[in-house]
């Protein structure tokens, strides 16, 4: 599913740099599309869910996510910098 490189670095020791190959970002996407239990009610799971949800195109899937917050940590979008939008949990400004 990942691909690792070597790649060299401007003034310091090469970088190893990871990359999805076709398989591992259809496996990224089944799993935002067809979460576990547990990675919905585990915090440190979910919230992972939401740094990639960005990688579902369609809103409506990224929504179909969002809306399955555990009870108390419903998310919403906020106005984010450049135009887009971030989420953010109902107690943050």
């Amino acid at each position: 599913w990942l691909i690792r490189k070597d790649e060299p670095g401007a003034a310091a020791a090469p970088r190893r740099t990871l990359y999805l190959t076709p398989e591992g970002r259809a496996e990224l996407e089944r799993r935002l599309r067809e979460p576990g239990e547990l990675d919905i009610s585990d915090e440190n799971r979910w919230f992972t869910l939401l740094a990639f949800l960005r990688h579902l195109d369609a809103p409506e899937e990224q929504a179909a996510l969002q809306l399955r917050a555990p009870l108390g940590r419903q998310v919403k979008r906020a106005p984010g910098r450049g135009g887009g939008s971030r989420l953010v949990l109902p107690d943050e400004p």
